[in-house]
């Protein structure tokens, strides 16, 4: 890991869970909920401060959060899609003092990952180049986690309902290193996704 490099880290929580029917923030998860198991792989990575962008339900969710030293960011937009998520987020992000060399973009529904590929991610940044490191999902799709070099800052907090953190990886795909992520990454979409993945990862 870079000591010296200074990472926001950004976890986008906002979404409604349509499909799940209940929020998918507050499904148990070793122990606690997908979005604290998140939150604590935030912070067990000892990096910059950690921002958490809540939306549809959020005022159920709040009171569940167990971390209190974190930033909450209520996007009023949520159901115009991902990328006004990554907008409130980023908005927020670039007026922090001192500034951050880059940000961490993850997702609260991603449970397997681990702190371990987050400290890759981080160990292979470089703050003195424009570059995003994005996760391979192993059928030739990039997107979160993904650090994103400061450089990038002002286009994200530009984007819009249609365009969120695949595409701008995509753009800018000069910029780009990979990080091999198909084992780590799973939808939760449904109630049966959910109900196989807790499962399998909590046996005894």
């Amino acid at each position: 890991m870079i000591e010296n490099s200074n990472i926001a880290i950004l976890i986008l929580a906002a979404g409604n869970s349509s499909r799940m029917g209940r929020p998918k923030q507050l499904l148990p998860w070793k122990n606690t909920s997908l979005l604290n198991h998140s939150i604590q792989l935030a912070h067990n990575l000892n990096k910059g401060a950690t921002y958490v962008v809540l939306g549809a339900n959020r005022k159920m969710i709040i009171p569940n959060i167990i971390h209190r030293d974190i930033n909450i960011i209520c996007n009023d937009n949520w159901s115009f899609g991902i990328g006004t998520s990554i907008k409130s987020g980023i908005k927020i992000i670039m007026k922090a003092k001192p500034k951050y060399d880059g940000a961490l973009i993850m997702l609260a529904d991603q449970p397997l990952l681990n702190t371990h590929y987050l400290h890759r991610l981080i160990k292979i940044f470089n703050t003195q180049s424009g570059q995003i490191i994005a996760s391979s999902y192993g059928d030739k799709s990039l997107g979160v986690p993904a650090i994103f070099h400061c450089s990038f800052f002002e286009e994200l907090s530009q984007l819009t309902k249609n365009f969120g953190a695949k595409k701008m990886i995509k753009k800018n795909i000069n910029h780009v290193k990979i990080m091999e992520a198909k084992h780590l990454i799973t939808d939760i979409d449904t109630q049966d996704d959910y109900d196989n993945l807790y499962k399998v990862n909590h046996q005894l």
